[in-house]
């Protein structure tokens, strides 16, 4: 949930140059299209080092699939070179052996019609934009997987602390709803979701086309049962509010908000996912949000 901010980033590169096959080379190894976007220092990697690159992966409509561009999530991939690899070899990895230290690429790889299965049934192509950061050794691969190790440890340390303490502060919010000690602080919003202020936040309200950063955790209103939140993972998430990303009931809470503010939404089904469901979440739902407004970006 916290990649929505790539979407808006990439897909104005990716619009102007997607579609014009004369800007791309093809593979040799693979189908596929690919453009050098910057070049580096001209250090290539050589058989058995590893490749240390970012990654964003999306469809040519925008839709995220993985994004690890932060520099505590770098992928890694060591350089085989036998007939055996090289024969078997994906696109991604022929192109990054064709990349230095400091080159991004985008590669665009045209999918077949049987191809367009599951969450691919309206792509016409996935399109991966890599950049390459540092070529190591196999001894530099232990020094630097326990660094990553600490890193990931101290991190998650403080998402789950901050976890905790939002869902703690939930469940009692919705204790004291239950026994209607907070019935003078219930409010609606100009479409009629309920929600109450846990916590009151400063400056404007967020307007529409404004980018926002916020956290969440998200019940089923029935049983409340917790199906998301985004306070484990890396980032925040990140929207551009009343651009419909998610769900109405997001656009509706949203507006209604100002930086710092904290306040817990009971959304209809109909402004949420309504009779389809989504995952974990049964059709005709009614969802309960708690959310936390971070940053208002513009």
């Amino acid at each position: 949930m916290k990649v929505f901010a790539a979407i808006l980033l990439y897909s104005i590169l990716f619009y102007g140059c997607g579609e014009h096959k004369s800007d791309f080379i093809s593979l040799k190894r693979n189908s596929g299209f690919y453009r050098i976007v910057t070049q580096g220092n001209g250090v290539f990697a050589k058989e058995n080092q590893y490749i240390l690159y970012s990654l964003l992966f999306i469809d040519n409509k925008g839709k995220v699939f993985l994004d690890k561009r932060q520099s505590e999530q770098l992928l890694k991939e060591q350089v085989k070179k036998d007939s055996f690899s090289m024969q078997n070899i994906s696109p991604v990895s022929e192109l990054l052996q064709m990349l230095a230290v400091g080159d991004s690429a985008i590669l665009k790889i045209p999918l077949k019609e049987d191809e367009k299965v599951k969450d691919l049934t309206d792509s016409d192509s996935l399109i991966f934009y890599v950049r390459i950061f540092d070529i190591i050794n196999e001894e530099q691969v232990l020094e630097y997987l326990s660094s990553q190790f600490k890193n990931n440890y101290e991190q998650n340390t403080k998402y789950n602390k901050t976890y905790r303490e939002a869902r703690t502060l939930l469940s009692k919010t919705l204790v004291s709803i239950s026994n209607g000690e907070w019935k003078s602080r219930k409010k609606k919003t100009p479409q009629g979701i309920e929600y109450y202020i846990l916590k009151n936040g400063i400056g404007d309200n967020v307007r529409r086309r404004q980018k926002v950063k916020f956290d969440f955790i998200g019940m089923v209103s029935s049983n409340q049962k917790e199906f998301d939140n985004s306070y484990l993972k890396t980032d925040d998430v990140e929207i551009i509010a009343g651009n419909k990303v998610e769900i109405q009931g997001w656009d509706e809470a949203l507006s209604v908000m100002n930086e710092s503010m904290i306040a817990v939404f009971f959304i209809p089904s109909v402004m949420a996912y309504g009779k389809d469901g989504k995952g974990a979440i049964p059709p005709d739902s009614d969802l309960i949000y708690l959310i936390q407004l971070n940053d208002i970006l513009n």
